[in-house]
């Protein structure tokens, strides 16, 4: 039996009490939005719009070809306004499609009607979730269609829906679980009809009662999906950690749970996949938390793709200071951004804002060796040995340390009483290792 839990690990305080009792309200709808067209280095896409096209929501403006078929959808009705380079979350500016909102939402209406799923053949499903744009919402944002497919190819296969949410302050996927559990529940049995699965479980933090008991209720007496209650231990909500604790199993970022046949996908990306097979609607509007003390109204939104932040905290009463930090994601996770021009994406789960004082910064000290790094690593890896290495430029040295295998969880930098930036230095060199691989295969043909 596995242990329900993994090794390592830390508990941050959940902060949540601002937003857990709050429903999901829809924001009004954007001024414009803004499309990147670079969802990874994976995918390059090909414009099916031009300058000055007028578009409905859910129309496809843009179709990524390789490796497997991905669609980016109008999320309002409008014109194209701009297909250039936009600031991304990244810092980077990637081409973009931006969409001047008519304030209509003309809706494009899809050829064939939505159908019984039930009656409908597992490439039939996948092309469905594929022709919707649903992407994972955790922190890769991959395709579900290309996870469901390599499943496909595993003789042994396992669906998990993860219900964790482990990050502080976010709440958008509890109340989603107690808001939407029907259509969650279609979404996760979308997913076992697709890969033959007859059985899978779904994890929700011990402490949401509310949300499991609506889940048992919606269940009633079927038998083919339990309910897991697991500590709210983080990462517990990143895939690698969850499968060890409900399967045993330990996945790494070179072998993902699906090269497994371990399908795992969130709560958000279920309700996706339930409206993108039941009701042909497309990926293009999700939920989003907006709190921390630097928003008047922290609330729970449901809001299009591409809206910027800066219409999401407009909508929460706006900043409560002229000097703010800005986080997209959880505090432990997500990147720090300097713009509110920054487009809301598919995989963007949070908002957080929070007022910066007169406090000086916390200076950065000698590593003391204390090992806290390497007790709460929950990939078994030596940060502070992986850091030792970047900082002498010696990346070799780093990835036999473990570099590649570092899911960038922010757990060392929590620990560590030094105060040593050693996330943001791994996830620098990640990033330098994986442009310097992009380049490659164009270097060799040339």
């Amino acid at each position: 039996m596995p242990r329900m839990t993994f090794r390592g690990g830390v508990h941050p305080p959940s902060r949540k009490s601002e937003t857990w009792n709050l429903p999901i309200t829809a924001a009004p709808l954007p001024e414009k939005v803004i499309l990147p067209l670079e969802h990874s280095s994976e995918f390059h896409y090909r414009l099916l719009v031009e300058l000055g096209d007028q578009v409905r929501t859910g129309q496809s403006v843009a179709e990524a070809e390789k490796p497997t078929p991905f669609v980016c959808h109008a999320s309002v009705s409008g014109r194209i306004t701009s297909i250039g380079p936009c600031p991304d979350v990244s810092g980077r500016n990637v081409r973009s499609i931006t969409i001047e909102s008519d304030g209509h939402d003309r809706w494009h209406r899809h050829p064939s009607p939505p159908g019984d799923p039930s009656i409908l053949s597992a490439p039939e499903l996948l092309e469905r979730i594929r022709d919707a744009g649903v992407a994972g919402t955790g922190d890769d944002g991959r395709p579900a269609y290309l996870k469901l497919s390599r499943c496909m190819n595993q003789k042994n296969r396992i669906v998990l829906l993860n219900g964790m949410e482990s990050e502080p302050f976010l709440a958008g996927e509890h109340r989603m679980l107690v808001e939407s559990t029907a259509e969650i529940l279609t979404g996760l049995r979308i997913w076992m009809q697709t890969l033959g699965v007859r059985r899978a479980k779904i994890a929700v933090p011990r402490e949401d009662r509310e949300a499991i008991r609506k889940l048992h209720k919606t269940l009633g007496r079927a038998k083919t999906i339990s309910v897991v209650p697991l500590d709210s231990k983080y990462p517990m909500g990143s895939e690698f950690q969850l499968v060890e604790a409900l399967t045993g199993l330990k996945a790494s970022p070179a072998k993902l749970g699906a090269d497994c046949g371990i399908f795992t996908e969130t709560v958000a990306t279920a309700l996706a996949t339930a409206e993108a097979v039941m009701a042909r609607k497309p990926f293009v509007e999700r939920v989003v938390t907006v709190a921390g003390d630097g928003v008047r109204e922290p609330r729970n939104l449901k809001v299009r793709i591409g809206t910027p932040i800066r219409e999401l905290v407009a909508c929460c009463g706006g900043f409560t200071s002229d000097r703010i930090r800005l986080i997209v994601g959880g505090p432990m996770t997500g990147p720090s951004v300097h713009s509110d021009r920054i487009p809301v994406t598919k995989n963007t789960c949070g908002i957080l804002a929070f007022a910066v004082t007169g406090l000086p910064a916390v200076s950065e000290k000698p590593c003391i060796s204390c090992g806290r790094c390497w007790d709460c690593c929950p990939m078994r890896l030596s940060p502070r040995k992986i850091e030792h290495w970047i900082l002498h430029g010696r990346s070799e040295r780093a990835l036999s340390a473990g570099l590649d295998a570092c899911i960038l969880c922010g757990s060392c930098g929590y620990v560590c009483p030094s105060k040593r930036k050693l996330t943001s230095r791994i996830a620098e060199e990640k990033a330098s290792q994986s442009a310097k691989k992009a380049r490659s295969p164009r270097q060799d043909g040339a």
